[in-house]
């Protein structure tokens, strides 16, 4: 059959073309279906790919994390050790409170530069290069104000008590207050970028160095306390050199941009140091209290067994360079569900290994001093069972605390670092005189509860059901 030209099959011939058109049709659809499910299984395939490279990537970090707070633990170790061993009691005692001087400095660094430059940084990563040079802008400023702040005390201190230990100490803190804050800074700079391999590295460099400026001062019986710090800001500065060398990460310095950057860093972070600077009062005074009670060789005491105390806690803030910022995303990426997740996994983690340190140290504290630092030290093993106690707490509210910065409420953390401090100082000064060095571990301890308490409340109370980072 024609028409203008153009062949049409007969009915029958018709109905055999369209039931092998339709059967194409279906062949073509079987087809496309067949490779639709082979794409959705290959897609599947590769999200469990990726989600074991998620979990290895995360687990190595986390390794080298704790390797990394291992070198730093070594290091501050061996240096009390040696000052133990080798040294007066009084200029153990002169050493810490120098270093306890410096922590409302750290405090600073880590909540205005530190904490805010982990949570802008992916924000926009077209920036990347200018928010890094903003945070080395911020770093200068702050070690210039380091080194004025460390000559006004110790020009106050020489002229009020003259040249004492103390004042050596404090005067000394004028080089080293900068490279420990630059050191802490390129450290969390590289856990930010989730490069813990390049920080352990610097670390390790810095203990080296460390050792062998040791060896030297103990070799030519150079002994005095500001030889010790001296060589703990040279160790420092040398492990920062290394990073550089090995973090070849661009930045840039825009003054107009640091200007922004810092005022933006300054509303994320003004409560977070209030509050850190608040809970670190307690910290700072009860040795400073101690001394003035009960002298600087009982505050060498204190400083020895919150060394080695410290030293298990040291591992415990190792493992939170790796849950915090995995507590920030969780919430980022799941909500209050997903964040409570991660505060309990962190908390199990923590709590646990605090656990077993404060048994070990219930049975076997005394000894532990006694090997450690010598014979002098014997009769401080219920004292070092009282500070890990407050280590397990101080655990718990660090983990609480990673929960308030994911979701972005830094006037909880001040509120809980107030009531900390207040409970510290006011119950050091009266059980002290009265208990020594125990009342201090004690009243240490209290501080850290009721900051706890007030943090863990904020978090169940804001992580509810319908808890989201948009109405955080």
């Amino acid at each position: 059959m024609q028409f203008l030209g153009v062949s049409y099959p007969k009915h029958a011939d018709r109905r055999k073309v369209s039931t092998s058109l339709l059967m194409g049709l279906d062949g073509n659809s079987a087809k496309r279906e067949s490779s639709s499910g082979e794409d959705g299984s290959e897609d599947v395939l590769d999200s469990k790919k990726s989600k074991l490279a998620n979990v290895k990537s995360g687990t190595y970090q986390g390794i080298v994390a704790l390797l990394d707070q291992i070198l730093c633990s070594a290091t501050t170790l061996v240096t009390f050790v040696l000052l133990a061993r080798f040294c007066e009691q009084d200029c153990v005692g002169a050493y810490a409170l120098a270093l306890y001087l410096i922590l409302p400095l750290r405090v600073m660094q880590d909540r205005i530069i530190s904490t805010p430059y982990m949570m802008l940084i992916h924000r926009d990563p077209s920036r990347a290069a200018s928010r890094l040079g903003s945070a080395f802008a911020h770093q200068s400023a702050l070690s210039l104000f380091s080194i004025i702040l460390a000559v006004a005390v110790g020009l106050g201190s020489l002229w009020l008590r003259g040249w004492v230990p103390h004042t050596e100490a404090i005067l000394a803190l004028a080089f080293v207050a900068p490279c420990l804050l630059w050191r802490d800074l390129l450290r969390s700079i590289s856990f930010s970028h989730g490069d813990a391999f390049s920080a352990m590295i610097a670390d390790g460099v810095v203990f080296v160095l460390q050792l062998i400026g040791l060896y030297i001062c103990l070799a030519t019986l150079h002994t005095s306390v500001n030889y010790f710090l001296l060589i703990t800001g040279l160790s420092s500065a040398g492990g920062c050199a290394v990073w550089f060398l090995l973090d070849r990460r661009p930045f840039t310095i825009q003054y107009r941009d640091a200007w922004q950057d810092w005022t933006e860093n300054w509303v994320i972070g003004r409560w977070l140091v209030a509050a850190r600077i608040l809970g670190s009062a307690g910290i700072i005074a009860i040795p400073w209290i101690i001394a003035f009670e009960n002298g600087d060789a009982a505050a060498g005491v204190f400083a020895t067994c919150m060394n080695l105390v410290g030293l298990s806690f040291m591992f415990a803030r190792g493992l939170n360079n790796f849950f915090r910022p995995n507590s920030i995303k969780a919430f980022h990426t799941g909500g209050g569900r997903m964040l409570r997740r991660a505060l309990l996994t962190s908390t199990c983690v923590l709590s646990s290994y605090m656990l077993c340190i404060t048994i070990l140290f219930w049975f076997v504290g005394s000894f532990l001093m006694e090997f450690v630092y010598g014979s002098s030290f014997a009769n401080t093993g219920y004292l070092a069972f009282l500070l890990s106690i407050v280590s397990l707490a101080t655990s718990l509210s660090m983990v609480l605390d990673n929960g308030v910065t994911a979701l972005n409420r830094p006037e909880v953390s001040f509120y809980a670092e107030l009531a900390n401090g207040i409970a510290t100082i006011g119950l050091g000064l009266l059980l002290i005189p009265a208990w020594g060095l125990n009342g201090s571990a004690i009243a240490i301890l209290c501080g850290q509860l009721v900051g706890a308490c007030i943090l863990g409340i904020a978090v169940f109370k804001l992580t509810g059901a319908n808890s989201s980072p948009s109405k955080a």
